[in-house]
C-alpha cells in the first residue's frame, strides 16, 4: 500500500483505486485498510472508500449467537427535536422517582 492510496482513503471525493486498477477501503470498526474484496460493505452513499470488513462483520455475527455484543454499540447524540426532548424529559422524571 501506497501513500498514494492512503491520502486516497481519507477523502471522500474519489474513489481509492491503486495504480493496478484495485480498488481500496478503510473498515468503520476497526480501522483496517485493505483491498475491497476483503470487505463485506463499502462504498455508501458519503464514505465512499469505507466499509465494513468481513473479520468485524464476523465477530458481530458471532457475538450475536451469544446473546451480548463485542464491539461498542454506536449511540447518537441529543438534538434539539421535540422526540429527544421527551426523551430527556422522561429520564428527568425517573431520576427524580429514584430521589424520593
Amino acid at each position: 500500500m501506497t501513500d498514494k492510496i492512503l491520502s486516497l482513503i481519507e477523502q471522500e471525493d474519489k474513489v481509492a483505486i491503486d495504480s493496478d486498477g484495485r480498488r481500496w477501503a478503510k473498515c468503520i470498526l476497526c480501522g483496517k485498510i485493505d483491498l475491497v474484496d476483503k470487505f463485506t460493505t463499502y462504498g455508501e452513499k458519503g464514505y465512499i472508500n469505507e466499509g465494513t470488513c468481513r473479520e468485524c462483520v464476523k465477530v458481530l455475527d458471532e457475538s450475536k449467537n451469544h446473546g451480548y455484543r463485542k464491539l461498542p454499540r454506536t449511540t447518537r447524540p441529543l438534538t434539539n427535536s421535540i422526540e429527544d426532548q421527551k426523551l430527556l424529559a422522561r429520564f428527568l422524571k425517573s431520576e427524580e422517582d429514584w430521589e424520593e
